[in-house]
């Protein structure tokens, strides 16, 4: 581990040959593990952890609303919501400022 990032050390064959290859050079090498279709997603960003509760805000007229989510498959950047969102309704990246009381 370096710099907190696991690395692994992998041998490769390879059968057909590319002028472009040269000894030594690096590879970064995505394996994946998950697949979904016609998924609802988020950014990772717009996922909060309040009170053991995955929650989104949700930008409505009057502002924002939380909701509570189902989420599903993630990476680095999306979440899939499973529940608590509809297609075409707009997240938010950050918690809303609290309502100021008159």
């Amino acid at each position: 581990m370096k710099n907190g990032i696991k690395g692994f050390s992998v041998d490769v064959l390879i059968t057909k040959g590319d002028q472009r290859l040269r000894p030594g050079m690096n590879a970064n090498l995505r394996f994946p593990v998950a697949h979904v279709e016609s998924a609802i997603s988020v950014p990772l960003a717009a996922v909060f952890v309040e009170e053991k509760e995955k929650v989104v805000y949700v930008k409505t007229p009057q502002g924002s609303e939380r909701r509570k989510v189902g989420v599903g498959v993630s990476d680095y950047n999306h979440c899939e919501i499973l529940d608590g969102v509809s297609e075409g309704e707009e997240v938010l990246l950050e918690r809303p400022a609290p309502a100021k009381s008159s």
